[in-house]
């Protein structure tokens, strides 16, 4: 839904430098996607919460029995910001690399990433919900000797998938 992003997760393989579309026109996207019967769409970029409209979307697909599936890195998405799309949503997948706050300021995540997640994995916990909790992992030198402790994080909460993801550098700035 857009390029745009507020990490600057040294292994981000994203596309840069394409114009977003207005809302209007994912309106219009959209209702093709509804026309021609899709059930699915998974929501990501950049940071889909950047893109202003994505609640509207999310809600309009929700109201025409597409399942929502967002991808995020987490760090607009507060237990309010939850709270206010959450019954739009049938899937959430965060974007979690260590649980050592030190490790994913390296990794160019920010210095309170994994505080952040765990707020929003104590929040879905409590709110007791439908929505599927995923995880992305990038495994990498700084983090691949701490799986046992992120296996153990994640048992807390009702995870419903972890993918572990292995960095190749492609292209742009990764």
């Amino acid at each position: 839904i857009t390029t745009k992003c507020n990490q600057g997760c040294k292994y981000c393989h994203r596309f840069l430098r394409i114009n977003e579309l207005s809302l209007e026109e994912n309106k219009k996207i959209l209702d093709n996607l509804i026309k021609s019967g899709i059930t699915d769409i998974t929501w990501t970029g950049g940071e889909a919460l950047l893109y202003q409209g994505l609640d509207e979307l999310l809600k309009i697909a929700h109201d025409n029995g597409i399942r929502n599936k967002l991808i995020t890195n987490g760090l607009l998405l507060t237990p309010r910001r939850f709270n206010e799309i959450s019954e739009y949503l049938d899937s959430l997948t965060l974007s979690l690399d260590s649980i050592d706050n030190t490790i994913n300021e390296q990794l160019g995540r920010g210095l309170t990433h994994y505080d952040n997640i765990n707020d929003i994995l104590t929040t879905v916990a409590k709110k007791n919900n439908q929505v599927k909790i995923r995880i992305n992992t990038v495994a990498n030198s700084l983090n691949i000797d701490e799986f046992d402790d992120l296996i153990n994080y994640f048992n807390q909460f009702n995870i419903d998938c972890w993918r572990i993801f292995k960095f190749v550098p492609l292209r742009e700035t990764a």
